[in-house]
């Protein structure tokens, strides 16, 4: 017995979900979510991860790095 391909089902699975839908993106999750509406079930939304702040990497030499923006002597 053959294990099916599950990356092959999910592709099928896109391809037939486009085709029913025109290739339209917004077409396509317009009927997930009349579908998810419509299926009785309950669903959990989860608020939108926040995106850290962008933070100053250390530079590789060994030495610190003063506020002026100058090298130490050991990163020279």
């Amino acid at each position: 017995m053959t294990t099916p391909n599950p990356i092959e089902e999910i592709k099928a699975i896109r391809h037939r979900l486009g085709a029913d839908s025109g290739y339209d993106i917004h077409r396509v999750f317009a009927e997930l979510r009349d579908a998810r509406a419509s299926s009785g079930r309950s669903y959990v939304d989860l608020p939108p991860r926040r995106i850290a702040a962008n933070q100053a990497m250390q530079r590789s030499g060994g030495g610190d790095v003063p506020h002026d923006g100058e090298s130490t002597s050991a990163a020279r």
